[in-house]
């Protein structure tokens, strides 16, 4: 599963780095691709071989919604590394 493997290594990089990501993802509450510029925020899983995993972006240009949200590796169609920081201490981010 090399898309797994990439997203997971971007993943952890960008938040090593402290760098934003650029996503790509499958919506499936508006059955389209959006692409978003996001915070990443945390990975979870797998817990057991039933459960997926999924990363978690928070999105700072959301005006309605969770700004908050997770994403399995599956509907992941593109991510990429920006040069664009963050400091980690600026979210607040609820149990997951």
């Amino acid at each position: 599963m090399k898309i797994k493997q990439d997203v997971k290594n971007i993943f952890l990089k960008a938040c090593t780095e402290r760098k934003k990501i650029l996503l790509t993802y499958f919506s499936g509450q508006n059955n389209l691709f959006l692409t978003k510029l996001c915070v990443p925020i945390r990975c979870f899983g797998p817990i057991s071989e039933s459960v997926t995993v999924f990363y978690y972006f928070w999105d700072e240009e959301s005006d309605v919604g969770d700004r908050l949200f997770g994403v399995s590796p599956s509907d992941i169609k593109y991510m990429e590394i920006t040069d664009e920081p963050f400091e980690p201490r600026d979210y607040i981010v609820p149990s997951i």
